[in-house]
């Protein structure tokens, strides 16, 4: 990424939601953690386990946290 660059996305980002930007930030340790195991333990990935990783055919949804199945009603 270009200097330009970066600082147009932490200006875009300066307006998410600081619980966003912790789950984000988690995310981002995560993957970095696993990169790194990977290449420590000389694992390489398929291309499908590399897609997934950018969230192709995985359902947007705009909650943060997953629903609570004991707080739902049942359709029964």
């Amino acid at each position: 990424m270009l200097k330009q660059e970066i600082i147009a996305t932490f200006a875009r980002r300066l307006h998410n939601h600081p619980d966003f930007e912790r789950a984000e930030a988690i995310r981002n340790i995560h993957r970095i953690a696993e990169i790194r195991l990977n290449d420590k333990f000389g694992y390489a990935p398929t291309r499908l386990q590399l897609i997934s990783y950018t969230g192709f055919g995985l359902k947007k949804t705009n909650s943060l946290k997953p629903s609570c199945p004991s707080k739902t009603k049942s359709a029964i």
